[in-house]
């Protein structure tokens, strides 16, 4: 089965989707962290990538990461996240994570628009503007 995840790390929760290539949504979930240590958020995002993979029963074909934040130009870390879980910064999920494939990160509202226009409601549109609004 292939299927993609998709992680968005938000200021009081994690949220997490399983998508096909064909956009069918296999499963979403929402967790509600208060870890007070970000390297408890990155290890309670493992937990929820595991969770996946454990009731679809198969690996992720790939995985991407959205969070408040400067994503780092290389795009593998968040490098900057203004007054939350600035432990996090910088940190390489792809390496956090062992996994072989490259962990892209974007900014959420990036991650949000890219979603919108490729499957979503904006989707075959020229000209979109959305916009985000969250508990940071």
């Amino acid at each position: 089965m292939t299927y993609f995840l998709g992680i968005d790390l938000g200021g009081s929760s994690v949220k997490a989707v399983a998508i096909t290539p064909s956009g069918q949504i296999l499963r979403q979930e929402h967790f509600v962290f208060d870890a007070k240590q970000p390297m408890a958020w990155a290890a309670g995002v493992n937990d929820v990538i595991q969770q996946f993979e454990t009731a679809l029963k198969h690996p992720a074909s790939g995985l991407g990461l959205s969070a408040p934040g400067i994503v780092a130009r290389d795009g593998r870390s968040i490098a900057h996240m203004p007054g939350r879980l600035q432990g996090l910064e910088g940190l390489i999920w792809s390496d956090f994570l062992k996994r072989a494939d490259l962990v892209p990160v974007l900014n959420d509202a990036q991650a949000a628009l890219l979603g919108e226009s490729s499957t979503g409601a904006a989707r075959g549109f020229a000209d979109v503007i959305l916009l985000t609004l969250g508990t940071g």
